[in-house]
Order: C-alpha cells, then structure tokens, then sequence
C-alpha cells in the first residue's frame, strides 16, 4: 500500500482511515458501503460521507453499471492510490428526441 493518502491534507482522518481498510482488503473482498460499515465502528452514513470525500479528491470513481432492462444492478468502485488527476466526464444517458410531426 502507499503511503500518499496518509499525508493529504485534504482529507479527514475519516477518510483516510477508510481508505487505509480498503487498500488493505483481499481482492476477493465483495465492496459495498453496508460492507466497509459492518467492518467498522461508524454507520453507512459516515461510509458514504468517507466516499464522497474519496470521490471529490480524486481517489475513487464510481460508475453505475445497469441491466439490459435499464435498472441499476450495481455500482462499480475504482480506487486509486495516487489521486487522478481532474474528474472523468460523467456517462450522460442517452436520449432520443420525439419524432416531430410535420404537417402534410
């Protein structure tokens, strides 16, 4: 693990004590936020907060990953251990426009 995110002083400590635990978990690890909140003291709420913080200072990407029929399976975390530099442009859904009736 490096040590980068321990001298940021962008980040709480909140933060970098979670990030800590996620760099030390098992590839095989299953990641969700009610799962990093069962392996420590603090709620889903503080998690979530704690990914955010990630997420703003470069350190996490989160992409949703849908079903063919559209729904959200689930959502797909990339950490990073040296912050990317600037934010990925966000996937925009795509949308159709209404077929305009033109008149005969």
């Amino acid at each position: 693990m490096r040590t980068q995110h321990l001298r940021d002083t962008r980040l709480s400590l909140k933060a970098i004590g979670l990030f800590s635990i996620i760099l030390s978990l098992p590839p095989e690890w299953d990641f969700s936020i009610a799962g990093l909140a069962a392996i420590t003291k603090d709620g889903i709420a503080t998690v979530r907060a704690a990914l955010n913080e990630l997420e703003a200072n470069g350190y996490l990407t989160r992409k949703r990953v849908r079903r063919e029929d559209g729904k959200l399976e689930h959502n797909e975390y990339t950490f990073y251990e040296i912050p990317c530099v600037g934010k990925p442009a966000q996937e925009k859904p795509e949308e159709e426009l209404p077929a305009e009736d033109l008149p005969a």
